[in-house]
Formats: structure tokens, C-alpha cells, sequence
């Protein structure tokens, strides 16, 4: 028989699995992502107002302007005229808006994900505070059999909110149900 998991991975779970919890239930989120494409560096900032109000706005070498309000998108290049078109709210894959209800996490719950991630290469924990936020940050290293990749989460030690992503190229820094508007642009 397997020895329990050890008090980190019992941490790292909790996190996780609470941090999902957010996802269900939020009313409203802001994403800054900075990120490395083919055309050079971007900054994406994605705002949502759930479940049908969303605004993405894209800088760098790429630069986009795009609302989604309801089944209607508004969308310029650069400083371009606004182009309206019909758009179900199924195409576009920015929505962490969800209508599951918040699920129940208790000890038993989280020791069952912390079993299934038994075998994972994750680091100790460090407290970090990113975006005004202390946060409990973890890496996990993964391998495809030549090299190492490294992917980090920053989890709200209160909270357990996800806070920040960084992988690869790629930096994801959240916040959840925060104050936004978002109207059509014309």
C-alpha cells in the first residue's frame, strides 16, 4: 500500500482544485497575458463580464481591438474603422464563464487529487506576491523525453484564486470579480 501523500502535495491539491472554484462562480474577470507568437512579442488584455460581455484587446507586434456582447462582435485592426458582425458566443474560446455551480471540496476530495498527482515533479512552494496578491507559487516540470519544460501557478494563499500561469513563452496574470464595464465600441 502507498503511503499517504505528503503534506505539499496535500497544499498543491487544495489549491488546484479550489482555484476551479473561481472559474465556476466568477461574475467577472481580467487576464493579462504577455506572450511570444511568430509575428514577435503581444499583450492580451481579455476582460469579461459573464456570462456574455467580452473585450479583447491585443498590443505588440499584433494589435486588435475585439467586444463580444452577446451574439454580436465589434472588431478593428490597429486604429481601423469598427467592423460589426454576427458571432454566436460558442466560436470564440475566451470564456471562463460558466453556469456549473460551485463544487464541494472538502479533505476527502482533495487527498483524491493529490493521489492522482502523486507521480508529478513539483517544486516546494514559494510565497510570492504578484499584482498587490501573496500567493502561494509552484512549479511543475514536465519532460517529453529530450527537455525539460517548466510551467508555474501563484494560487492566493486565502483565496486560492489563480493569480499567475507562466509557461514557455507565455505569462497569464488573473483577477477575479473585479469592478469592469464593457459596452459595444459604436
Amino acid at each position: 500500500m502507498d503511503s499517504p501523500p505528503n503534506p505539499e502535495l496535500i497544499q498543491y491539491a487544495e489549491d488546484l482544485t479550489r482555484s476551479w472554484n473561481t472559474r465556476y462562480t466568477a461574475k467577472t474577470w481580467r487576464s493579462e497575458i504577455d506572450d511570444v507568437q511568430g509575428s514577435g512579442p503581444i499583450h492580451i488584455v481579455t476582460e469579461a463580464i459573464c456570462p456574455n460581455r467580452y473585450h479583447v484587446l491585443v498590443t505588440g507586434t499584433q494589435n486588435t481591438d475585439t467586444y463580444y456582447i452577446d451574439k454580436l462582435m465589434y472588431k478593428r485592426n490597429a486604429q481601423g474603422p469598427w467592423v460589426k458582425s454576427s458571432m454566436p458566443m460558442s466560436y470564440q474560446g475566451i470564456s471562463f464563464c460558466r453556469k456549473a455551480p460551485a463544487e464541494t471540496i472538502d479533505a476527502a476530495r482533495i487527498r483524491l487529487v493529490a493521489e492522482q498527482l502523486r507521480d508529478i515533479d513539483l517544486s516546494k512552494p514559494v510565497i510570492r506576491e504578484i499584482a498587490g496578491r501573496k500567493c502561494r507559487e509552484w512549479t511543475r516540470t514536465f519532460s517529453n523525453g529530450k527537455v525539460p519544460y517548466n510551467y508555474t501557478n501563484c494560487y492566493d494563499v486565502s483565496t486560492h484564486e489563480l493569480v499567475q500561469s507562466v509557461g514557455g513563452h507565455s505569462k497569464a496574470t488573473y483577477y477575479w470579480n473585479i469592478p469592469l464595464d464593457i459596452e459595444a465600441p459604436i
